[in-house]
């Protein structure tokens, strides 16, 4: 295999994987619609619609749908629809991993280290006094 058909597999790949995160973002758009539907109704704030996030998205897609090719090997059928679905599902939930990864990595980094919140504390236990209920 050249190089030339190596890249181009590694761009079918991605882009099969971007399809993936596309059909994944429809779905979302969707429910981020109905959503600020309901809040609207109910008075609430909601979820706004992010031009960057949804091209973070189409990336993410791409890049779980060249790993996926990568790992796979070469489509050695391009009318195979079963290879072509399972390289654009990896689209699909291969973004939920990377951005799991990524997420979990970002708040371990930006959080203190041995330092608690006042939120991970306990609150009143039911053996102990409350200075703020009167009888």
């Amino acid at each position: 295999m050249s190089t030339a058909d190596l890249i181009n597999e590694i761009l079918l790949g991605g882009l099969l994987g971007a399809l993936g995160q596309g059909i994944r973002m429809a779905v979302g758009l969707k429910k981020l619609h109905t959503d600020k539907v309901s809040q609207d109704i109910k008075g609430g704030d909601a979820e706004e619609f992010s031009p960057s996030r949804l091209i973070l998205s189409i990336f993410i897609g791409f890049v779980a749908g060249a790993i996926a090719i990568i790992i796979k090997g070469p489509i050695t059928d391009p009318g195979n629809k079963d290879v072509i679905f399972t390289i654009m599902a990896a689209g699909y939930s291969g973004a939920d991993f990377i951005e799991g990864v990524f997420n979990t990595s970002i708040a371990k980094l930006s959080a203190p280290a041995n330092k608690t919140k006042d939120s991970d504390q306990p609150g009143n236990v039911a053996d102990q006094p409350n200075p703020e209920i009167r009888n």
